[in-house]
């Protein structure tokens, strides 16, 4: 009708005439044709000075990548201007992310450095007025609760920022507090917030939303349930109330339960939702439950529906290379770079050049690890050791020792990046057992347990027996090839 060719031609002209405001308005349903949008921007000479496209390009990476991807350009942004709130208040939220990833898998050097960069943005925003200070106090509270694990101390930032802003203090920053809660499993707690009337409006549609994300991670279904219908019935557009129910489909999948979850998202496929944010985050769940088939369905979706959503191919990357399935693996890999707008994100090159590896393309997965160059930390050399041991296999036996001996150095660099990385000391321990370095292999072996108990992370069965043989073997077969 009418009406909608106006929006379609007003988008279009919005897309090349203010590529900002045509990026901020699609972002959520697609990333990629955002990110063109602000590079279109920052190839303008003047708009390599402005600290606000770098921060929008970061804040739309972090949709497809991660906040770890996005933390390098908020640190361009901050260059530009080191007092820009939107860069602080990003890059605070990027470090505090990564210190949580550093903090589950044990990576005590890692989490420090993001406390201590995250402390810092804070510093520069926690007494900013209005919503900007808000935001600030959950910042703060997180980072706090990250270091103290104790909710109540970081309840006391929130409610004396509440103290002096009274009703003023924004609902989102609420939101942002209870589900930061949530997040890192103090579910009670953030049913305390709408259970004790401390929330200034409950029934705002964020946290209707934040309440049954909490209740669902209280295996209280039937409440969770009442909460996000509240929240439907208050939308007046029918696309927003497809977009809720696939969130909601989310919820219900990160909360183990399954069927339901995956019943819901099919609805809100039904119904038009093409999201490919929801699409590839339910497959990464899926996925991670082993459940490859559904992980496929959905970033395929992602994919059929948005060509060019890098992450859903990077995805798809991933559940290849666990069917085994490498070539199919190294193609869709090659097409999320191709996609991702010439950022070399990490885990990608990481996988690809592993991928390359077990393939025998060598050279191409070490041109890959080369291309991360002070980036990707331990992971990277993890990544390197293992070519080399792969590269071992396919030379004559005189030769393998020499590759075993590159391939000790980059696992022993790996832990000297990152001293608590399990994979470094079990690949270590194999490589030091082939070169008939006994006692210094068990030691190896035996910390990687230490460590993989620790995480509770499950290894195959093969790899556990190849383990256990060096951890508790003796010298009979040490140095044997």
């Amino acid at each position: 009708d009418i009406h909608n060719l106006i929006n379609i031609c007003a988008l279009a002209l919005i897309r090349y005439l203010e590529p900002y405001l045509y990026a901020e308005s699609v972002y959520f349903d697609q990333p990629t044709e955002a990110l063109r949008a602000v590079e279109r921007a920052l190839n303008n000479d003047r708009s390599q000075d402005d600290a606000f496209a770098h921060t929008l390009r970061g804040y739309i990476i972090s949709h497809q990548w991660g906040e770890g991807s996005a933390a390098y350009h908020y640190r361009r942004a901050l260059e530009v201007d080191p007092d820009f709130f939107p860069a602080l208040h990003a890059s605070a939220w990027a470090e505090i992310n990564e210190a949580l990833r550093a903090v589950r898998a044990s990576k005590t050097k890692d989490r420090q450095s993001h406390w201590d960069n995250a402390e810092k943005a804070i510093e520069k925003i926690k007494n900013k007025p209005g919503l900007y200070g808000d935001f600030a106090s959950v910042a703060n509270a997180t980072l706090q609760i990250l270091k103290t694990n104790d909710p109540k101390l970081s309840d006391q930032i929130i409610e004396e920022r509440i103290r002096q802003r009274g009703k003023q203090f924004s609902a989102r920053a609420v939101n942002l507090w209870t589900r930061t809660l949530s997040r890192l499993q103090h579910h009670k707690d953030a049913l305390v917030w709408f259970e004790t009337n401390r929330i200034v409006d409950r029934w705002d549609i964020g946290n209707l939303i934040a309440w049954g994300e909490a209740l669902y991670a209280q295996k209280r279904p039937i409440e969770a349930s009442t909460k996000f219908e509240a929240a439907e019935n208050l939308l007046s557009s029918e696309k927003d109330r497809v977009r809720l129910r696939a969130h909601h489909a989310l919820v219900l999948l990160e909360n183990q339960y399954f069927d339901k979850g995956k019943e819901y998202l099919d609805q809100a496929l039904d119904e038009g939702h093409t999201n490919p944010y929801i699409l590839n985050s339910a497959g990464v769940i899926l996925g991670a439950e082993n459940d490859l088939k559904s992980a496929t369905k959905y970033y395929k979706k992602a994919i059929q529906e948005h060509p060019s959503y890098a992450h859903a191919h990077f995805n798809l990357g991933n559940i290849y290379v666990a069917q085994d399935n490498k070539d199919a693996a190294i193609l869709e890999y090659s097409r999320a770079h191709d996609l991702s707008g010439g950022d070399e994100f990490v885990g990608l090159l990481n996988n690809w050049a592993r991928a390359l590896c077990e393939t025998g393309k060598f050279d191409q997965g070490h041109e890959k690890l080369d291309r991360l160059g002070t980036d990707g930390g331990s992971v990277k050399y993890i990544t390197r050791g293992q070519c080399y041991t792969y590269q071992s296999k396919s030379v004559p036996q005189e030769q393998q020792e020499a590759y075993w001996r590159k391939a000790a150095q980059a696992f022993k660099d790996a832990i000297s990046e990152s001293p608590e990385e399990a994979d470094a000391y079990n690949g270590l321990g194999r490589v030091l057992w082939h070169l008939g370095a006994c006692q210094e292999a068990r030691t190896n072996a035996q910390r990687a347990f230490e460590i993989y108990r620790k995480i509770e992370k499950e290894l195959p069965k093969a790899a556990i027996d190849g383990l256990k043989i060096i951890a508790e073997g003796t010298d009979d077969n040490c140095g044997k090839r």
